[in-house]
Formats: C-alpha cells, sequence, structure tokens
C-alpha cells in the first residue's frame, strides 16, 4: 500500500473530502505545491500545463482552490508538524 492511499481528511473515519488549496510553484520538481484547507497535508500535482504553471505563480500571495483531487499526490506527514524548531547560526 502506498502512503498515500487510504488517507482521509479532518477525523470522521468515512472520510471528508479534501479542499485543496494552491500555495506555489516547486521548480526544481516543476510541480504545484498545495494544501489541504481542511486537515492541512500537503501535496504536489505533478507536470502542470503551461497555463496551470502561470496561474500558480502568484499563489502565494494568492492562494487558490484546486479541484482536481484525482491529480493530488499526498505528501507523508512531516515529522516536524506542530512542532517549533529551534535554529542555531554557527559563528
Amino acid at each position: 500500500m502506498r502512503y498515500d492511499e487510504g488517507i482521509k481528511c479532518g477525523t470522521d473515519e468515512a472520510g471528508i473530502a479534501h479542499e485543496w488549496l494552491v500555495l506555489t510553484t516547486f521548480l526544481q520538481g516543476f510541480c504545484l505545491v498545495v494544501k489541504c484547507a481542511k486537515c492541512g497535508r500537503h501535496g504536489v500535482v505533478r507536470d502542470p500545463s503551461a497555463a496551470e504553471w502561470s496561474n500558480a505563480i502568484g499563489a502565494a500571495t494568492r492562494p487558490y482552490g484546486w479541484h482536481d483531487d484525482a491529480r493530488v499526490k499526498i505528501l507523508p506527514p512531516s515529522p516536524f508538524a506542530g512542532k517549533a524548531l529551534r535554529c542555531q547560526v554557527w559563528g
């Protein structure tokens, strides 16, 4: 089983549909970065069209909805989610 199979949104056992928002683009991987507004999970949309890429350029300041669930690859949860991180600068 892949890590993104059977992931449910929210706490409802029946599962709630994700509400994806496009947050930004990722140039190195040529994909769109999305986040579920309900459960906070992140995902990516690989191989966006030229129009989708162009629309997503300004998403960092103006996120917008993404409605093609089949194209979203849900990422595994971060081990740092919900934890405060301290960075130390070495001089």
